[in-house]
């Protein structure tokens, strides 16, 4: 693990594969009305790092728990 925290330069793409990923669980995604880097995820407003951040939390515990 490389311990590097994603940041709001990251490119659009993987940002939009996060949402994916978040919305294949589950979660409830959407642009906030501000548009300013900010997202609503099942009802809390939370940045575009902190999307990327879970989304890579929750594929890697997704992949722990078939590698098991």
């Amino acid at each position: 693990m490389s311990g590097a925290r994603p940041h709001a330069g990251e490119p659009p793409a993987r940002l939009y594969e996060a949402i994916l990923h978040l919305r294949r669980l589950g979660h409830q995604v959407r642009k906030h009305e501000n548009g300013a880097r900010q997202h609503v995820l099942d009802g809390a407003v939370v940045s575009e790092a902190m999307l990327m951040e879970l989304a890579m939390t929750r594929f890697r515990r997704t992949a722990r728990a078939k590698a098991m």
